[in-house]
């Protein structure tokens, strides 16, 4: 029952003053029952008093001359006028000499007394002489009587019958009935519990309809409301007209309604807006994604016929470079100068272009992911010390200094031999090509791409500086571009197919690393890419090694959460994970359309219009991205799909 009643508030009120008038009506009932009683007993204690002080002055003279006679009249006379009441009086030894009730007497107290406590009292008082402060009760025949001790002192009218060795010759005893007392006490206090659960009675019914009204009825209407509220009905309203708290608050939940309502109508017509745009741009990147699946397919074309014309080209070319070395030798008889001259013209001009042949195949080989690697573990002292004798005769010509620094903290490194030793020899040619004083350095040390601050290295990075010509800030983001020379100038001045750089990257590529240049323009430049330090990072080609940083860099960009950038988003009608081992989705990466499946941009190259830095971690890279797109422009209709 009282769980019901804690279930409800106007219940829970209700028996809160229940409970506190009961408690009240209850201490007011003990305490009237006890002053009453306690009232009761001082009243018979008066009359015992008085009674015992008017009938020892009555016997007091007939005690002092012996008449016993008029002491028995005068106690007859007691019994006979007052109802319940009997006198006992007794010497020291509590031998009992005189009684309204003739049967007590040469009896002791204690025959005629059965509370031990007056007896005690009686004792002590024959010795000292003090009355008894209060009378006693004593339970005689099943009724309840007090009893009221009266001390007769030996004056000196008694000295000369019982001498005056004695302060006390004995005692007066008054029992008297107190059934009558005790019977009045009870009749008032049943009066009075009575009258109290009456008024409690009284009280609770009063107290109930008052809460009925007032707290339970608004309060019920305000929680029906409140749960239509709750299941979206946004037209209730709460007609309270009182000017209490329940009234206020029936005008707050008015109020909150109107204004939810207000907010969710504004919501209501935002989604509709945002999920137009949604549409719109859903569509327009369908037609995007269907213009660039076009775009890559023709790039593949491009991609195969550059592939297959270099292949077919190279045996022809061979030829031409064979016999113009013949004729030169003078195999077929002899040549004049001007003649040798021209054949040395043909095979000069026919290296090149076979080395333009070259290059191409390696780079179809690279988009095509046909070049397996061999990794080894590699001491990049010896690796530098077989590469550099090759540049001597040009470093000497030019008048260049060339030297290199390793780390103390490097020891060796892990990859394929020939293509780390391939990238250094392109940076290095480039480096000597485009220098004409000062000289050339090669550092290699523990890189800090790809790890928190304090973590052990996973990568060394080597850089090849020079004091060359420069390249312009706003070059750096397209030299690493197939076919690419940032100056017409330099084309000329220089001779070159502008895929060095573009093969470099996709050689770093297939060690997981990165590559990139900085550059202050008429002062030099300095490129550097990424080397693993372990054979781990390549035994298992599926694990991510920059990628997971690029998604925290994004997520602080962006205000998502780095969740949302591991996940894995459909673009072109299936799922796809741009940081890890996907097509880019940008026509002019070099990974557009090929087998090559990592991100270049993570890589640290470029996407269209975008600049190359030497963190994969700075997001200027990826805020043109139409995958990046593609993955917030998901995580915004979801976010709108959930509040909707």
């Amino acid at each position: 029952m009282l769980g019901f009643l804690k279930k409800r508030l106007a219940n829970k009120i209700l028996l809160t003053i229940v409970v506190t008038i009961v408690l009240i009506m209850g201490i007011e009932i003990i305490v009237r029952i006890y002053f009453g009683t306690r009232d009761r007993i001082e009243l018979i204690t008066m009359s015992a008093q008085e009674l015992a002080t008017s009938t020892y002055a009555g016997i007091k003279h007939p005690m002092e001359v012996g008449d016993a006679d008029y002491i028995l009249r005068q106690l007859a006379h007691i019994r006979e006028t007052v109802k319940d009441l009997e006198v006992f009086i007794c010497n020291f030894d509590q031998d009992i000499v005189y009684s309204t009730h003739e049967d007590k007497v040469k009896t002791k107290m204690a025959d005629a007394i059965n509370n031990k406590a007056a007896l005690q009292t009686l004792g002590d008082m024959l010795k000292t002489g003090i009355e008894s402060e209060r009378p006693f009760e004593d339970h005689v025949l099943g009724e309840r009587y007090l009893v009221y001790f009266y001390p007769i002192l030996n004056q000196k009218e008694c000295h000369h019958c019982h001498g005056a060795s004695r302060k006390v010759l004995g005692s007066m005893a008054i029992r008297m009935s107190a059934e009558t007392a005790y019977t009045t006490v009870a009749a008032q206090r049943n009066r009075t519990i009575f009258l109290t659960f009456f008024g409690i009675s009284l009280i609770i019914t009063a107290s109930y309809f008052m809460v009925n009204k007032f707290i339970r009825h608004p309060v019920k209407i305000l929680a029906e409301q409140a749960k239509r509220f709750a299941e979206g009905d946004m037209t209730v309203s709460i007609d309270i007209n009182t000017q209490d708290e329940i009234g206020v608050f029936g005008n707050t939940f008015n109020y909150m309604v109107e204004r939810v309502s207000s907010s969710n109508k504004k919501l209501e017509e935002e989604i509709t807006r945002k999920t137009a745009l949604l549409n719109e741009r859903t569509r327009l990147i369908t037609l995007l994604e269907k213009a660039n699946r076009e775009l890559r397919e023709l790039d593949k074309l491009k991609s195969t016929f550059l592939a297959n014309m270099s292949h077919e080209l190279r045996t022809p070319m061979n030829a031409i470079i064979g016999y113009a070395d013949l004729l030169v030798d003078g195999v077929d008889g002899p040549i004049n100068e001007e003649q040798k001259k021209s054949l040395k013209k043909i095979a000069a001009n026919s290296r090149n272009l076979m080395r333009l042949i070259n290059d191409l195949l390696d780079m179809s080989k690279i988009e095509s992911a046909r070049i397996d690697l061999r990794p080894i573990e590699l001491d990049l002292k010896s690796l530098f010390e077989a590469v550099l004798p090759a540049f001597e005769p040009q470093l000497k010509q030019k008048g260049l200094a060339l030297s290199y620094h390793i780390d103390e903290a490097l020891s060796l490194v892990y990859g394929d031999e020939d293509i780390i030793r391939q990238v250094l020899i392109n940076l290095l040619s480039n480096a000597v090509k485009f220098t004409n004083k000062g000289g050339i350095k090669i550092c290699a040390r523990p890189s800090e791409r790809g790890i928190n601050p304090g973590e052990p290295a996973i990568f060394a990075e080597i850089c090849v500086e020079d004091t060359g010509i420069g390249i312009k800030e706003e070059d750096l983001g397209t030299i690493f571009d197939k076919f690419v020379q940032v100056d017409l100038t330099t084309v000329r001045q220089h001779e070159g197919t502008g895929l060095g750089l573009s093969i470099a990257r996709g050689l770093v590529a297939l060690h997981k690393g990165m590559i990139w240049a900085t550059s202050d323009y008429g002062e030099g430049s300095k490129f550097c890419f990424t080397v693993p330090l372990k054979k781990e990072m390549l035994d298992n080609p599926e694990t991510a090694v920059i990628e997971p940083r690029m998604a925290e860099a994004l997520a602080d960009y962006f205000g998502k959460s780095p969740e949302t950038f591991l996940k894995e988003p459909e673009y072109g009608g299936k799922r796809i994970r741009c940081w890890d081992y996907v097509r880019c989705g940008q026509p002019s990466c070099p990974a557009y359309g090929v087998e090559e499946s990592r991100c270049w941009l993570i890589l640290g190259t470029h996407c269209v219009g975008m600049k190359i830095a030497s963190y994969p971690e700075k997001v200027d890279f990826c805020k043109g991205c139409e995958l990046i797109e593609s993955i917030i422009l998901k995580a915004e209709e979801e976010n709108i799909t959930e509040e909707a």
